[in-house]
């Protein structure tokens, strides 16, 4: 949010920084989506089937609502946005459901393999992958490498965080029985060179793309193996329970306050009142998640 208020209303100086914050969330996501499968003790067809389910009518449910604000506000929907394949449209939803629909089949893999095994084949395939996609982007015309190749490239970088981060687990089993403990400047060389791999990945995104992806689930599970105690967490709690519609909806917070002259291009003031008013945009998020859950309990719940 910070990232397109600062690219749309002050400088573009900061283009490409978010993916940082936007690649944790996909390890972080894999990691989750480890436990919620590893958790279901149904079969296989089951579990892919509720699974699957329970994120569609997660993602899609707020979606709907997303298209409905675009179509009252008066944006063109085109076939691309509407499926969220246009990069200026809402582009995590695919990029997402694609994480989903792979984790059970790597799910499945982790489950008959060794975790290290595993990793080395996902990094391999990603290396591979980003290789093959640097290639094609030099010798396909540019509105095909605009949505086709590099488009693909980012879907393909966060299906590996994803990948990976669905390992996290394992790996973590397997650091608990060594005599191994990451000393504090490991987290430090680890968010040190994690952060070096966003800045370059902005010029170059498949070389650094790739070691992104390798950085960012190190730095994790650093993170997760020392637990160091990071400030403001039920803060971060709070935010990350809204996280999903926050993303949505918030770049129609920053229309809104343009339209009514609190945002203006390169002034500091319109900063601090767009913070100041962000709690009343969080708790219209927190309405619109309540409103769409309760719908979805009433539709789900059977017949009297």
């Amino acid at each position: 949010m910070m990232n397109h208020y600062h690219n749309n209303y002050y400088d573009v100086g900061l283009v490409g920084y978010a993916h940082g914050v936007i690649s944790i969330f996909f390890v972080l996501s894999g990691y989750g989506n480890f436990h919620s499968l590893n958790n279901s003790g149904t079969s296989l067809w089951n579990t892919s089937v509720s699974f699957l389910i329970k994120r569609l009518v997660r993602i899609y449910s707020l979606y709907w609502v997303y298209l409905f604000i675009c179509i009252v506000s008066g944006k063109k929907l085109t076939v691309l946005k509407i499926f969220a394949i246009d990069s200026s449209g809402a582009w995590f939803v695919p990029a997402i459901m694609i994480c989903y629909f792979v984790a059970i089949p790597l799910f499945e893999i982790l489950k008959r393999v060794h975790a290290f095994l595993y990793v080395a084949l996902v990094v391999t395939g990603s290396a591979l992958g980003h290789y093959l996609l640097s290639i094609l982007d030099v010798g396909v015309p540019w509105h095909v490498s605009e949505y086709v190749v590099r488009y693909c490239g980012v879907y393909f970088g966060y299906v590996g965080l994803f990948a990976l981060g669905l390992s996290i687990p394992k790996l973590l089993e397997h650091l608990e029985g060594l005599p191994i403990a990451f000393p504090r400047s490991a987290l430090i060389l680890s968010g040190t060179v994690f952060l070096a791999m966003i800045h370059y990945s902005r010029t170059s995104v498949f070389l650094y793309g790739f070691l992104l992806i390798l950085s960012a689930n190190i730095l994790v599970v650093v993170l997760l193996k020392d637990k160091p105690q990071l400030p403001l967490k039920k803060l971060v709690a709070a935010l990350g329970k809204h996280s999903y519609s926050l993303y949505l909806f918030h770049l129609f917070y920053y229309a809104f306050l343009q339209r009514i002259g609190i945002i203006h291009q390169y002034s500091a003031i319109s900063i601090v009142m767009t913070m100041l008013l962000f709690p009343l945009f969080y708790y219209c998020c927190c309405l619109v998640d309540k409103g769409v859950n309760t719908l979805i309990l009433h539709v789900s719940s059977p017949l009297p």
